[in-house]
């Protein structure tokens, strides 16, 4: 039953964010069937109850800043949202993402700029929409991780 799960979790669905939750559902599932061919004492499925409710909190949390990013998002009001401490939750997204939390942050408002360029957005709607509240910050930021300005980008990639 765990096993079809994970499986059911992963989906061929493209939502915005939705690479990064099917990237923690095969984690998990590999680390289910890990513990399952490792261990034959019956202590696994403690362990999986652990990994499971860590992978959904932190699922909860990857799915709360992808509903947020137009919203002033930081590390205290996350922790209070979720009852966690800061620096737990710092530890425990780099653990699973690799990258800070800002940075994450960053990456997912950058990428939703591009779709909202794409879409023919302007950039000051663009900007606004994607949660920077300092345009010229954003405009240094895109420029930074994109490798163009985001007039350019909209003029190149407009439907």
């Amino acid at each position: 039953k765990r096993f079809m799960y994970f499986i059911h979790e992963l989906s061929s669905e493209n939502q915005f964010g939705q690479d990064l939750l099917d990237v923690s559902f095969f984690i998990s599932l590999m680390i289910f069937l890990n513990e399952v061919f490792a261990k034959e004492d019956g202590s696994q499925v403690q362990t999986s109850k652990k990994y499971s409710r860590l992978y959904e909190q932190f699922n909860d949390i990857l799915s709360y800043i992808n509903q947020h990013l137009s919203e002033d998002l930081n590390i205290t009001d996350l922790s209070a949202h979720f009852h966690l401490s800061s620096s737990y939750l710092r530890r425990i997204f780099k653990t699973e993402t690799g990258t800070t939390i800002n940075k994450y942050i960053v990456a997912q408002r950058i990428s939703l700029a591009k779709s909202l360029l794409t879409e023919g957005y302007s950039v000051a709607d663009a900007c606004d929409k994607c949660g920077f509240r300092d345009y010229s910050n954003f405009l240094k930021t895109f420029t930074k991780l994109v490798g163009i300005s985001p007039k350019k980008y909209a003029q190149f990639s407009v439907k």
